[in-house]
């Protein structure tokens, strides 16, 4: 099921991030950093 927010998001497509912000912009580290990482998990 997905939000009303999800839906606009889906409609909007030009959105576009200029801070990109992940776990090592606070200094924290995560096993996930890299697809090689994400799929190791499954």
């Amino acid at each position: 099921q997905m939000s009303p927010w999800d839906y606009y998001y889906i409609k909007q497509r030009h959105f576009t991030y200029r801070h990109v912000v992940n776990p090592a912009t606070f200094g924290i580290s995560t096993p996930f950093d890299t697809l090689k990482g994400v799929l190791a998990e499954h």
